[in-house]
């Protein structure tokens, strides 16, 4: 039995194949664009807040409540008018979280989907005591 392979059959395969990695390396290259990007806004976002945290302090001897930090009207007013969003990713389900146990302390928690500016991936929490 002699099996005969046409050229065309071959250049065909091969060109296809190349198409699919090109395409896979792209798909890889976009996804962690988009989680450095998603990082360097999270960071960036955690400057703002602790800058407003330390304003808010000033003015008010205290540190927002948990209620206080949500509502656009009372904390809003100490962020530069930057808008706080959550940069879901696989890792992190939610990316800035604040709570308070009293007047005089926070808790910060933020995530990172990607290791950037020396901070590994993951939860990084942020305290005043």
């Amino acid at each position: 039995m002699n099996i005969q392979i046409e050229p065309n059959y071959i250049r065909n395969f091969v060109l296809s194949l190349v198409a699919l990695i090109c395409v896979g390396v792209s798909y890889m290259g976009f996804r962690a664009g988009q989680d450095t990007a998603k990082a360097e806004l999270t960071q960036k976002q955690v400057s703002v807040i602790l800058a407003g945290l330390k304003n808010f302090y000033a003015d008010q001897d205290r540190f927002p409540t948990g209620l206080e930090f949500d509502d656009r009207d009372k904390f809003g007013a100490y962020l530069s008018l930057v808008p706080i969003t959550q940069q879901t990713s696989k890792l992190c389900t939610k990316t800035i979280s604040y709570s308070t146990f009293n007047a005089r302390t926070f808790v910060l928690a933020y995530c990172l989907p990607k290791a950037i500016g020396g901070e590994a991936v993951g939860t990084h929490t942020v305290t005043e005591r």
